[in-house]
């Protein structure tokens, strides 16, 4: 048909040229098409009893173990919940329901297969009511061809309005984003300089120090427990072949042992005489070790003697005291609690920065211009022009 003979809408009144259209065509075949609805408002009910006898159904197998049974009733809960949904929509009238009986079907495929191990029967009878719902639209639709043709350019118009609405919220949420993403990279820019100005402050600088003095002091506490454990190590043969004749020899396995944490405990400082004693022993040959390892056991018993004994238990326990008194310090410090407050902070908007960016990436925009041409090529069809708004 030559482009002015067809009849010409304005896009603003397309919406309502849809309505009187399907009024007019349901009016001349109301007859049939009465006839197709009572149908499906008679297996709408059916289905809503279907439903409810599928709730109400009990297992057949009660021993069937808790997680399945809870997989099903999560799984059957959805698929009522969606199915009422659908059905809902349909007696509200018959505007999307090609687009909706897909996005049911799509929605509830896998509930449907779960129920099916479970109620084949009563999940069936549902399947069976949408079935013929679907069957008796597909009816109407063939009983009057012009309702088809309708149909679509309604289905064409509301994907058109639809990608319209969602491109407008699609450039809000954009911009939104951006705002968003500004304000957080400016905090995270924020914390980054107080974190780098915290670490060039004296505050900081004090606090690597006591870290690096209480790392020295360690050491030394190492080095002084090391003195101890190296010069009974030299003993260890002498000591155990003294020990078996010995009456202090509860005290010598101790110091065989653990050394160091015996000198500690001995108080009385007891191993002195024992030592004093084995040194008599080894030099008048009581005690039988190697004529060239005599000299060096002498050399280690005279090195500790009550002073040197005395003295490495004090400075063990003074290094110790200052390490103590250090951890406090280091625990309590300004500016270590101000790192872990920031540090948390800036954490906090990585993870906003994170999730948000991720949300960003999920926004599709979509071909609205597609759209519009795929309605404009179904209106011509139906030798309808569309006078678009400038």
């Amino acid at each position: 048909m030559i482009w002015f003979l067809k009849k010409k809408i304005e896009y603003s009144d397309l919406e309502d040229w849809i309505k009187t259209k399907k009024h007019s065509i349901r009016k001349k075949h109301s007859q049939k098409i009465k006839k197709f609805e009572k149908k499906i408002n008679k297996e709408i009910k059916q289905a809503y009893s279907n439903l409810e006898i599928l709730n109400k159904a009990e297992l057949p197998n009660p021993d069937i173990k808790k997680r399945a049974v809870q997989i099903m009733q999560g799984n059957r809960d959805a698929y009522i919940q969606k199915t009422k949904s659908f059905l809902e929509n349909i007696e509200k009238g018959f505007e999307d329901y090609e687009s909706n009986l897909e996005s049911y079907s799509q929605s509830t495929a896998k509930a449907f297969y779960v129920l099916k191990e479970f109620f084949a029967n009563e999940a069936g009878k549902v399947a069976e009511s949408i079935r013929i719902i679907d069957e008796n639209y597909k009816k109407i639709k063939k009983a009057s061809p012009q309702f088809n043709e309708v149909a679509d350019i309604e289905q064409a118009w509301r994907d058109y309005k639809e990608a319209k609405m969602h491109n407008i919220r699609y450039n809000e949420k954009r911009k939104d984003f951006k705002l968003r993403m500004d304000k957080l990279s400016k905090s995270k820019k924020k914390l980054e300089t107080e974190i780098k100005s915290l670490k060039n402050s004296k505050s900081w600088a004090q606090y690597q120090q006591q870290i690096k003095e209480k790392k020295e002091l360690i050491q030394e506490l190492e080095k002084i427990k090391h003195g101890i454990v190296s010069k009974f190590a030299v003993l260890e043969r002498p000591l155990k072949k003294y020990g078996k004749i010995s009456l202090s020899a509860k005290i010598i396995e101790n110091y065989l042992e653990k050394p160091f944490d015996s000198l500690l405990k001995d108080k009385d400082l007891e191993i002195f005489d024992v030592l004093q004693t084995l040194k008599e022993k080894v030099l008048e040959e009581k005690i039988d070790i190697k004529d060239r390892k005599v000299e060096k056991t002498k050399k280690i018993i005279n090195s500790l003697d009550i002073e040197y004994l005395n003295s490495t238990r004090i400075k063990y326990k003074k290094v110790k005291n200052s390490i103590q008194t250090l951890e406090k310090a280091i625990k309590s410090h300004s500016a270590k609690l101000r790192l872990k407050e920031l540090e948390y902070k800036l954490e906090h908007i990585l993870e906003k920065i994170s999730k948000t960016e991720s949300e960003k990436t999920k926004l599709e925009k979509i071909d609205e211009d597609k759209l519009k041409e795929n309605l404009i090529k179904i209106t011509d069809k139906s030798n309808i022009k569309i006078i678009w708004q400038k």
